[in-house]
């Protein structure tokens, strides 16, 4: 098992470092647990001398796009590394921060790829740095799911005899192979994490039902699973009717506490213009998924060029179209996402997550290869969700199904902000899934010790039912205007900060109740480690 080192963390400094060399390398000897520089730089000797060092590693974490810089994790037992090293060192690191306590509270699991910070990987030699942008290491510190909580997975096969799956599968109906369609989903969503292995789902430590895809009309399969008492199924696949049948059978899960999750679909802008609703994904009660950018933090990170010599950009973050060009095809001159370049984009998807550079679950699995999805395929953003309200209801697992997707969409990573997406705007949901963000704020809600902080977002529709056992709810930079509908019902207190606008229209309501009665019906389960 990997650590966090929860209880040395708090008498620890951890650092980030960066450099330039492509040369150097980080030169120690263990002693009694500690690590001594034996290399031939005598100023960065002196310097790490004052030191009990832990931890020295290389990290390919956040260095997508950043030709030439290398990044090193280190673990000390000093605050003033950084300083140190700009006043008495060499410039060999050109840029270092020292990390926050907030942002100490991490776990990865042993099997976290090439962009594993603070361990060592023994898994698959894949790059997973689009789970540290949906910040599944901060969701980890609270919850890695548990055995009890069960995912749906209505798909092709998946293959119960590989070690990521094998013990953990329960098949309730036989489906088809799907050329490994399946296994792919089911490895984002609940691959066995921590065994040095491959890579590790969202909700690893949970256990998945299996059945087949398909039965539009009444969603039969999906029914049996929501009677046999699972909480959320994932439905990666779409058909263009709409039946007043299937949207009853959606209804029917939901008041049983079943949360539906459907990819939006794959259809592009320039076919659809946000006119065309696929099915079970835009059904009422159901969690449309489309597909987001999320690898390059700025367009320059990933300039291409085509054949003509035209320079274009692709997968940058927050961007809901895979590449975008310059107008004119000059660099420099705004942007425009081409719409031949989204996924299935409407006024019901709720969420956004990656898809786009994404490890291909199917052919690890299937055939143990490492390899990356090249297009916006909503079969695959969708699972993210999935995973994620399955560490959600393995932390609090009396999380009422009206509960689930206003806390996704609190919680998600705004999108309206960024110029390329404007044309978009009201058809890519409520932005970005943020795994981190929505798994601390249901610790933190249902915490009578915590402060559940609920900031930086903007909502004009959709309907946010909120309960809150915290200590209390803090409101800022959140704006909710004409037809959203927020009702609060906290325990104790409710704050509003600087940025709270609540300004909604006829259709819209705010309500803040304090309900000092409100009884909770069962405790945090947080990761026993």
């Amino acid at each position: 098992m990997n650590s966090t080192w929860t209880v040395q963390a708090q008498q620890e400094a951890w650092y980030t470092l960066e450099t330039e060399d492509a040369n150097w390398q980080p030169e120690f000897a263990m002693t009694n647990g500690k690590m001594g520089y034996t290399g031939r730089d005598q100023k960065l000797k002196a310097v790490l001398s004052k030191y009990d060092i832990y931890q020295f590693t290389e990290t390919k974490a956040g260095t997508a796009g950043r030709e030439g810089i290398r990044k090193f994790f280190v673990r000390t037992s000093g605050k003033g590394l950084i300083e140190d090293l700009k006043k008495n060192s060499s410039s060999l690191f050109s840029k270092g921060k020292r990390w926050s306590e907030d942002e100490m509270k991490i776990y990865e699991p042993n099997d976290y790829g090439s962009t594993s910070t603070i361990g060592s990987n023994q898994g698959a030699e894949a790059m997973l740095d689009y789970l540290d942008v949906l910040g599944l290491p901060q969701a980890w510190y609270y919850s890695t799911g548990t055995p009890q909580t069960v995912l749906g997975v209505a798909d092709g096969i998946i293959d119960t005899l590989h070690p990521e799956f094998a013990g953990k599968v329960k098949v309730y109906q036989l489906s088809t192979q799907s050329n490994g369609h399946g296994s792919g989903v089911a490895a984002v969503l609940g691959a066995r994490g921590d065994n040095g292995v491959g890579i590790p789902g969202i909700c690893y430590d949970c256990n998945l039902a299996a059945t087949r895809y398909g039965g539009f009309r009444d969603f039969k399969q999906l029914r049996e699973l929501s009677d046999d008492g699972v909480r959320v199924i994932n439905c990666s696949w779409v058909s263009s009717r709409f039946y007043d049948t299937g949207q009853a059978a959606v209804d029917e899960m939901f008041a049983q506490g079943t949360v539906l999750v459907a990819g939006a679909g794959n259809k592009p802008w320039s076919e659809n213009k946000g006119q065309d609703y696929m099915y079970p994904a835009s059904y009422d009660k159901v969690i449309s998924v489309s597909s987001v950018m999320w690898k390059y933090e700025r367009p320059e990170d990933n300039l291409k060029y085509q054949k003509s010599g035209k320079p274009y950009v692709e997968n940058i973050f927050g961007f809901v179209g895979r590449t975008a060009g310059y107008k004119d095809g000059r660099i420099g001159n705004p942007m425009r996402i081409y719409p031949v370049a989204t996924a299935t984009l409407n006024s019901e998807v709720d969420l956004v997550a990656p898809a786009v550079g994404v490890l291909q679950g199917s052919a690890l699995i299937l055939e143990d290869k490492v390899q990356y999805i090249e297009t916006a395929a909503t079969s695959v953003s969708a699972p993210f969700v999935t995973g994620t309200i399955g560490l959600m209801l393995s932390l609090y697992p009396c999380l009422s199904a009206k509960e689930i997707e206003p806390i996704l969409k609190l919680t998600a990573t705004r999108l309206d902000k960024i110029a390329v997406n404007e044309p978009f705007r009201g058809n890519y949901g409520a932005g970005m899934l943020h795994s981190g963000r929505a798994v601390k704020l249901v610790h933190d809600l249902f915490n009578p010790e915590a402060t559940a902080r609920i900031s930086n977002q903007r909502f004009d529709r959709w309907n946010f039912p909120v309960r809150s056992f915290s200590k209390e709810v803090c409101f800022s930079d959140l704006e909710i205007l004409e037809s959203a509908q927020l009702e609060l019902t906290a325990s104790t207190a409710v704050i509003l900060e600087e940025g709270t606008h609540f300004k909604p229209g006829p259709d819209g309501s705010v309500h803040l109740k304090i309900d000092s009665d409100m009884e909770q019906n069962c405790k945090l389960n947080k990761r026993s480690d």
